[in-house]
């Protein structure tokens, strides 16, 4: 948490602003891009920027193709899931060894980055995290942010199904950005649910829950409930306006705080990233939208668009 301060949100407001306008400046504009496959390369760029994780000499696409396997394939079977395991212990390998590197002298990076931060960490003690913990640990910061892909293209989606909205983000200020992107997070969930077994007995509202047993939360449900949300079915994003949140109404990533709470701490990234996105989408860039197979499946996970939803760029403003 300590890392993501007013700079470093500044700062990864540049780096996404930067980054897609480096990624159209280069594409041929005979052809058509997938947002989502977009997406992947230019988050995983901005992610490395930011924890310090220098990516010359790296294969763009072989990365970015790692690290999405992490948050893609976990609920899958078969070879996909198998393909997944691969691609962890690939993106293991390489970020112990920037943090052994680290360590050892071999590298030389920047203190106020996490790569130096997490390589060089001690615990109460004054050791050293285990090189394992500490790979894993920058790891929950790439892939996160690089996971904010699905929402770019779910954001892409947004755009395409409710024009009307989307008119009226022509030169809006980021205010009404970020009710745009939030209502995307509510509307279009990235998960269906979130899921854990029970650590220890517990009663809650009169439920008994038991140690062991597999339990989910609902967020599309919860992200829905006319409890909360008026006309829930209807994609609206002024009804972000003035609006008060608490721990559980909305919980696009998680219910609770983020200190202590089961909340996605990258939270915070995740509407900068997207805001900034929707800006450059809007009011940077011309594009039009073929036919295409915009369906998708809410029990996937994560859920996107069949044909990632496909672009042909016309003109970079």
């Amino acid at each position: 948490m300590s890392l993501m301060d007013n700079k470093a949100m500044d700062e990864i407001e540049d780096l996404t602003e930067k980054y897609w306008h480096e990624f159209f400046a280069e594409i041929n504009w005979n052809d058509t891009v997938e947002l989502y496959e977009a997406a992947k390369v230019v988050l995983l760029q901005v992610a490395c920027d930011w924890v310090g994780v220098s990516l010359k000499g790296e294969d763009l696409e072989t990365r970015a193709g790692q690290i999405v396997d992490l948050y893609e394939s976990p609920a899958a079977l078969g070879i996909q899931h198998w393909k997944g395991r691969k691609s962890r212990s690939e993106a293991e390998d390489w970020i112990q060894g920037l943090i052994e590197g680290v360590r050892n002298g071999e590298i030389e990076a920047d203190k106020d980055r996490a790569l130096y931060q997490f390589a060089m960490h001690k615990d109460l003690d004054g050791e050293l995290l285990d090189s394992q913990i500490a790979t894993v640990e920058l790891l929950n910061l790439i892939r996160p942010i690089n996971a904010i892909s699905v929402w770019v293209a779910m954001m892409g989606l947004a755009l395409h199904e409710h024009p009307e909205a989307a008119e009226k983000l022509q030169d809006a200020n980021q205010e009404q950005l970020e009710w745009f992107i939030q209502e995307v997070r509510r509307y279009y969930p990235f998960f269906p649910v979130a899921v854990a077994r029970v650590a220890i007995d517990f009663e809650w509202q009169g439920y008994e829950f038991k140690e062991g047993t597999l339990t989910l939360l609902d967020l599309y449900g919860t992200n829905r409930h006319p409890d909360d949300w008026s006309e829930p079915v209807v994609f609206s994003p002024e009804r972000f306006e003035g609006w008060q949140q608490t721990p559980f109404n909305f919980i696009p990533q998680g219910g609770g705080s983020y200190d202590f709470g089961h909340r996605c701490a990258g939270e915070f990234i995740t509407i900068v990233v997207m805001r900034t996105t929707l800006d450059f989408l809007v009011n940077h860039l011309e594009f039009e939208v073929p036919d295409q197979d915009f369906s998708f499946e809410y029990n996937d996970i994560p859920a996107v668009p069949n044909d990632k939803v496909k672009i042909k760029p016309t003109r970079l403003k």
